[in-house]
């Protein structure tokens, strides 16, 4: 069977683009289920759920590694779950899947990438929060409250 996990990060985030790539990667949209989590979290109410329920044989789609988890840990951790249980993984966008000693290499090397940009994406903000707190930042943002003080 052809498992489908797809993730937002917020409610307010539309998760149809990764549900229409997973539909035309052969996964059917009654088996597609969408978390609305951090993807620094390791907890997914709907993965979690979701995870018993796989059997041998079964493939595990994504669009993204990082729709599945941005923490290496966490990364390795559930692929190791999945190859022990003959559970296959297969990351759409990156055209990586576990059914290959080549893939299971590349999946390692991906997962790298996504936590990077976790971390540069979570300091980025603490940055522009902290700079715009100094400058005395409306709900209009940073950008909006600076160029106004230099018109």
């Amino acid at each position: 069977m052809l498992l489908g996990c797809c993730r937002t990060s917020t409610a307010d985030r539309n998760p149809d683009h990764q549900i229409d790539a997973l539909v035309r990667n052969g996964v059917g949209r009654g088996n597609i289920h969408v978390d609305v989590a951090s993807g620094a979290k390791a907890s997914r109410p709907k993965l979690d759920l979701v995870m018993p329920l796989m059997r041998e044989g079964d493939t595990v789609k994504v669009t993204r590694l990082d729709r599945l988890s941005r923490s290496v840990p966490h990364l390795v951790t559930l692929g190791a779950e999945l190859r022990e249980r003959g559970i296959g993984l297969h990351v759409v966008e990156q055209g990586v899947g576990t059914a290959t000693t080549e893939g299971r290499a590349m999946f390692g090397m991906l997962s790298v990438p996504a936590e990077l940009q976790a971390v540069y994406r979570k300091r980025c903000s603490r940055c522009s929060s902290a700079a715009a707190g100094g400058a005395g930042c409306t709900s209009r943002g940073w950008y909006a409250t600076s160029l106004q003080s230099h018109i």
